[in-house]
C-alpha cells in the first residue's frame, strides 16, 4: 500500500476523516495501524468509527476496542471529539458494501444524501478530510444476492448480506495494490454562512445551519471527486476509471 498526505495537518487542530469507498470488509482501515499513520500525522491521534452491530457481536467487540475503534453513534463520536481526538468515518456505510464492483469500470459512493459526519464536525469544530482509496474495490469477488432479501436484511437488522470471495474463496484479499490519498482540510468555522449573505435575518437557526451543512457538504463532494481524478493515473486508474456520487 501506499499512502499519500496531500498536506500538513495541525496536531492540536480535530478532524473528521471521511474515508472513501466502503468497499466489502474496509480492509483500509489497517492504515491507521503499523506506524504509518504515526509518520504521516505525528501527534495526531484518531479513532476509527465502527457501525454499532460490530459491539454486540462477543469477541468483535474486544477486537474492535483493542485496536481502539469505538461506536459510530453520535454520542460516542462526539465524546471522542470533546477530548480533542480526531476520528475516521466511512460515510457510505453497509449500503455501499453492495455497490463495490470489482469489475466495474465505475467506482460508486454512497454519498448524496450522507451528512451526518458534516454536522457532527461543525457542531464539534472539526475539519473534514476527504480520503480515497484506490484498489480497494479490487480486493474481493462477489455474488449478486437477491435484492429484496437483501434489503430487507440490512433495513431491519442491520446486517449486510453479500457473498464475496478472495485468494483461494476465502476471506485472504486478492492481490491489489492499495494508494490512500488524504486530501486537504475542509474548515467548518467561520464560514460565510456566519457572515450577513443578504438572506432575511430572521431566519431561524436551524435553517441556517441546514444551508451551512448543504454547503459544507457539497464543497466536501466536489473536494473527494477533484481527489479521485487528481490521482486516479499515479494509484493505477486508467483513464476508463470514473466515480459516481449518488
Amino acid at each position: 500500500a501506499t499512502l499519500r498526505r496531500t498536506k500538513r495537518l495541525d496536531p492540536k487542530e480535530k478532524y473528521v476523516f471521511g474515508w472513501h469507498p466502503h468497499g466489502i470488509l474496509i480492509l483500509s482501515r489497517i492504515h491507521v495501524y503499523g506506524g504509518a499513520w504515526e509518520r504521516l500525522f505525528p501527534g495526531l491521534a484518531v479513532r476509527v468509527l465502527g457501525a454499532s452491530p460490530m459491539f454486540f457481536l462477543p469477541g468483535c467487540r474486544e477486537i474492535c476496542l483493542w485496536m481502539g475503534a469505538v461506536d459510530a453513534g453520535r454520542v460516542t463520536a462526539e465524546r471522542v471529539l470533546r477530548a480533542n481526538v480526531s476520528v475516521a468515518v466511512y460515510p457510505g456505510g453497509s449500503k455501499e458494501i453492495f455497490e463495490t464492483d470489482p469489475n466495474s469500470k465505475t467506482t460508486t459512493l454512497v454519498l448524496r444524501e450522507r451528512k451526518g459526519f458534516v454536522r457532527l464536525a461543525i457542531r464539534n469544530g472539526a475539519s473534514l478530510v476527504p480520503v480515497f482509496v484506490f484498489g480497494e474495490k479490487r480486493c474481493y469477488e462477489r455474488l449478486n444476492v437477491n435484492a429484496k432479501v437483501r434489503d430487507w436484511l440490512l433495513r431491519s437488522l442491520r446486517i449486510p448480506l453479500i457473498v464475496f470471495w478472495g485468494r483461494f474463496f476465502t476471506w485472504y484479499p486478492l492481490k491489489a495494490k492499495q494508494t490512500v490519498v488524504f486530501g486537504a482540510p475542509i474548515a467548518t468555522t467561520n464560514t460565510t454562512d456566519e457572515r450577513d449573505d443578504g438572506r432575511d435575518a430572521s431566519a431561524s437557526d436551524d435553517a441556517r445551519f441546514a444551508a451551512r451543512v448543504d454547503r459544507l457538504h457539497a464543497e466536501y463532494c466536489d473536494a473527494v471527486v477533484a481527489l479521485f481524478e487528481k490521482h486516479k493515473a499515479e494509484a493505477g486508474y486508467g483513464p476508463e476509471e470514473t466515480l459516481t456520487v449518488v
